[in-house]
C-alpha cells in the first residue's frame, strides 16, 4: 500500500493513523492464527516432544506461539518505515528474522553455557536481545527443549525449573507483550511525526535555508499577495494559501512563496510549465507533504493542526494509480464511501451512480 501510494489515498480520505495500524493489526492477527495452531498441533503430534508439549510445557509453547503474533506484527511495522519497496522489505524482513530469530539465539546458548559470561547474559543480555520477538520465541522453545539439562547445570540438580519460569520462558513471554504493545504505540507516533511533517521539518529547518527568490511577479499575482496578507481574502476562501514555501533536502526550491484564496464554489485551475511546483503544491495541500514556510486553511481549519478534520472534506485524484490490485472497481468505491462516512444504506446507490 506504501509502494503504490493507496495508503495516501487512504490517509487523504479521512481515515486516522490509529484507525489505519488498528485495522491492518487486527486483520494480521487472525491470518496469523492458522500457521500458528498449525505449527502447535503439528509439535504435539510428533514423538519425542513431551519437553514441548506435555503439561505446563504444552502451555507455555502456545503462549509464545501466540505472543509471537503482536510482536513481530509490530516489529515488522516499524521496519517498513525505512523501506520503500516490497521486494526489499520482503528479503530485509527475512533477513532480520534469521539474524534475530536463529543466530543471535545460538549466540545467547553460547554465553548462557560459558560461566564467565552466564550471569551477565541470563541478567542484562537476554533482556536486550528478547526486544527482537524472533530471539523471544527461538530463545524460549531452546530453553524448553533442554529444560533438564538448564536445572541440573544452574540448580545443581536438586531442583527443577517449571517451563513458566523466568530463566525459561517466563521473561520472553513478558517481552513479547511489552514489545507487541510498545512497537506498536511507536509505529502509531512515528507516523503520526511523519504525517504531520514533524520529522522532515526539524530535518529541513537544521539543514536547508529558504534561498532569496528574486523573481518579478504579475501585478495580479501581487495583487493577491495583498488581498490574502492583509486578511481580506479570509472570509470567503474555502482554500487559503499564506506566502506557502517549499525548499526540499537537495536544495530544490519547489514552491517559492505562493498566496491564494480560493472563493466557496469556484472551479480553479493551477497551471504552470514543468517543474513550476504544481505537484508539490498539490501534495501540500492534501497533506502528503510539509511546507517549509507559510500557512494553509482549508475549510477554515489550519491544514497541519487539524490535518485529519481537513482531509474528511476534501476528495483527491492523484496522478499515479493508488489502486488495491485484488479490489474490483465496485469495492474501491464500497471502500471509499464507507472511509467518507456514507451511511450504509445508501452506499450501493452510491456507488452504482458512480460506475
Amino acid at each position: 500500500e506504501k509502494e503504490v501510494k493507496a495508503k495516501d489515498q487512504q490517509m487523504i480520505s479521512g481515515v486516522s493513523i490509529p484507525i489505519y495500524w488498528l485495522s491492518n493489526w487486527i486483520w494480521d492477527m487472525f491470518s496469523y492464527q492458522f500457521t500458528a495452531w498449525l505449527l502447535i498441533i503439528i509439535i504435539v503430534s510428533l514423538p519425542d516432544t513431551d519437553r514441548l508439549s506435555k503439561g505446563d510445557a504444552l502451555g507455555a509453547t502456545i503462549a509464545l506461539f501466540l505472543l509471537l503474533a503482536p510482536g513481530i506484527t509490530s516489529f515488522t511495522y516499524l521496519q517498513c518505515f525505512f523501506l520503500n519497496k516490497s521486494t526489499a522489505a520482503q528479503i530485509v524482513v527475512l533477513f532480520t528474522t534469521f539474524i534475530t530469530g536463529l543466530i543471535l539465539t545460538i549466540v545467547g546458548t553460547v554465553l548462557r553455557l560459558i560461566n564467565s559470561t552466564s550471569d551477565i547474559y541470563v541478567n542484562h543480555l537476554r533482556v536486550l536481545f528478547c526486544l527482537f520477538p524472533p530471539f523471544a520465541i527461538g530463545d524460549g522453545l531452546l530453553n524448553l527443549a533442554v529444560i533438564d539439562f538448564l536445572s541440573f547445570t544452574e540448580l545443581g540438580g536438586s531442583k527443577k525449573y517449571n517451563p513458566f519460569d523466568w530463566k525459561i520462558t517466563g521473561l520472553n513471554l513478558v517481552m513479547l507483550v511489552v514489545v507487541g504493545v510498545g512497537y506498536f504505540i511507536l509505529t502509531i507516533v512515528i507516523d503520526y511525526l511523519l504525517a504531520r511533517g514533524i520529522i522532515q521539518q526539524y530535518i529541513t529547518t537544521m539543514t536547508v535555508q529558504i534561498p532569496e527568490d528574486h523573481t518579478e511577479r504579475d501585478e495580479d499575482v501581487q495583487a493577491e499577495d495583498i488581498r490574502v496578507s492583509s486578511g481580506s481574502a479570509t472570509q470567503d476562501s474555502s482554500i487559503l494559501l499564506n506566502e506557502v514555501k517549499k525548499v526540499y533536502g537537495t536544495g530544490k526550491y519547489a514552491v517559492k512563496g505562493v498566496s491564494l484564496g480560493i472563493p466557496i464554489g469556484e472551479c480553479f485551475g493551477l497551471l504552470g510549465v514543468n517543474g513550476a511546483g504544481k505537484t508539490s503544491l498539490l501534495s501540500i495541500l492534501s497533506g502528503q507533504n510539509t511546507p517549509t514556510a507559510g500557512t494553509i486553511t482549508l475549510g477554515g481549519y489550519d491544514l497541519f493542526s487539524n490535518l485529519h478534520r481537513c482531509r474528511q472534506n476534501i476528495g483527491y485524484c492523484p496522478q499515479f494509480d493508488a489502486l488495491f490490485d485484488l479490489l474490483s472497481a465496485r469495492q474501491h468505491l464500497t471502500l471509499y464511501a464507507k472511509m467518507k462516512g456514507i451511511k450504509p444504506k445508501d452506499i450501493a446507490k452510491e456507488v452504482e451512480a458512480k460506475l
